[in-house]
Formats: C-alpha cells, structure tokens, sequence
C-alpha cells in the first residue's frame, strides 16, 4: 500500500526521494552484466552522440517523421502535433 499526500511540497519532495535514490544508488546486479558487455560505440562516435546538437538538425529530424505513422504513447501521431 502506499503514502498518500496532500500538500503539493511534500509530493514533490517524494518524487526527488524517489528519483535520487533511483540514480545515485550504489552498484547493482545489472552491473555485473553490463561490466562484461564489449562497448558498441567508438570514442568519437561517442563524443557525436555526446555533443549538443543544433535547432537545424532537430527541425530536420522531426519533420522527417511521416504524419500519418504509428501514434506515440499518447495516442497521439505526428499529425496531430
């Protein structure tokens, strides 16, 4: 069963609890798995993947996106947005 909360500060300052002991938790059983995965990206295409990128780019991205594909988790397809 779960907490319930009322006062918006206290709802808030549960989802940070959650999501900071979500990432900032010590090693895991996954890591022992990912630990003996061979890396599948290079260092440059890393540093790619890494670098930011510009409004051009995103534009072009997303209007590669045909119109009428399948709709996102929100029921929702391209066209719509």
């Amino acid at each position: 069963m779960g907490v319930e909360f009322e006062d918006e500060e206290d709802m808030k300052n549960m989802v940070l609890d959650h999501f900071h002991q979500l990432f900032n938790e010590s090693p895991n059983s996954s890591d022992f798995v990912t630990n003996h995965m061979a890396p599948c990206t290079s260092a440059t295409m890393n540093s790619a993947l890494l670098s930011p990128f510009e409004d051009e780019e995103f534009k072009r991205v997303v209007f590669q996106i045909g119109a009428d594909t399948l709709p996102g988790t929100d029921d929702l397809n391209p066209k719509f947005f």
